[in-house]
């Protein structure tokens, strides 16, 4: 592709890739051989592209067929809770005294999971005097609580969100993060993301707010966590979802959950080359800030030692794309002047 830069002085581009099949890496280079990469070809002498993370299960928010009532959270089963088509919200909270109570919804996934991911799209928008909570809940055959991860405020007096990630049940656990972040603000008018999954006995969670114009990441945490004594490896069979009230407080009705999906980690050895993207993604090399983002969530860990954020020069700029054929491109940029 050939792109015509009319500034004087050198621009920074920010590429989007909009992905059109799974791919294991991708390259931009310009005519000076510098070259943006992120992930690795497959030599196919002697490797193979494989689905490191494949999922398995995948709620758009947008029904509660094959949803049962929950039964194991951390207060009471109550009220009910509903889709609008696009995200599950609470209808009512029932009734209780002196703790949570609220509706809770689980499913059965395809299968069994001892490696996993589960990622969520939630929103939680809190002021005072309300409090209340979002969790979910992954839960093992028996339907035991094995890990959960939630966003919660308890405080009446101002909107202070605390994301919590958790491994165990409410008797023996152990907490990956049960705070603020940087203040106690970070987290409030919540949409974004909450992540938590396992790897053998490394546990790990994330949480990050979402631009929704842009889809950047931001206010973000990542914690891990190994379970040396291996306490915490039942499988993952069931994701439950829950929306709490405390005691007769206000409740918080601004909150739902828009998508959840489930992945499965499978093994790979050194001669594997993992997919780093699928049909629908979305890649962002961002020359201007030096980042890297596959659907807005940083992503620097995946680029090439070799690779640089090159700049645009002034006229024509040949650009070449690899892998062919499995990208949409575009180019944003701003025209400098010396």
């Amino acid at each position: 592709m050939s792109l015509n830069y009319g500034g004087t002085a050198d621009g920074d581009p920010i590429f989007e890739l909009e992905v059109l099949q799974p791919v294991t890496f991708a390259l931009i280079q310009n005519q000076n051989d510098e070259y943006m990469m992120i992930g690795k070809p497959v030599n196919v002498d002697d490797q193979v592209p494989v689905e490191r993370e494949q999922r398995i299960f995948w709620s758009h928010g947008d029904t509660l067929t094959g949803w049962t009532t929950g039964s194991n959270i951390d207060g009471t089963v109550a009220g009910s809770m509903a889709s609008n088509g696009y995200k599950f919200y609470p209808v009512n909270f029932g009734t209780g005294s002196g703790s949570w109570h609220g509706p809770a919804m689980k499913t059965s996934l395809p299968q069994v999971l001892e490696h996993f991911r589960v990622d969520a799209i939630v929103e939680f928008f809190n002021s005072a005097p309300s409090v209340g909570r979002l969790e979910i809940y992954l839960l093992a055959e028996d339907g035991d609580v094995i890990s959960k991860i939630a966003l919660r405020d308890t405080t009446t007096s101002r909107a202070a969100t605390y994301g919590e990630a958790r491994v165990g049940n409410a008797a023996v656990n152990y907490y990956m993060f049960n705070d603020t972040g940087a203040t106690p603000s970070t987290w409030t008018n919540f949409f974004g993301m909450l992540r938590i999954g396992r790897y053998n006995d490394e546990w790990f969670a994330y949480i990050a707010k979402i631009d929704q114009t842009t889809g950047e990441h931001t206010a973000r945490m990542y914690r891990s966590w190994r379970d040396t004594e291996g306490q915490f490896r039942k499988n993952l069979a069931q994701i439950q979802v829950h929306f709490g009230q405390l005691s007769s407080y206000t409740p918080i009705t601004a909150m739902g959950i828009h998508d959840i999906k489930v992945f499965k980690w499978n093994p790979i050895t050194q001669t594997d080359i993992p997919y780093i993207a699928y049909e629908g993604d979305k890649i962002t090399f961002d020359h201007r800030n030096k980042n890297i983002l596959i659907n807005g969530e940083p992503r620097l860990d995946l680029k090439d030692f070799g690779a640089r954020f090159f700049k645009l020069k002034p006229g024509e700029n040949i650009l070449t794309v690899y892998p062919e054929k499995s990208f949409k491109v575009t180019c944003r940029y701003r025209e400098r002047f010396k």
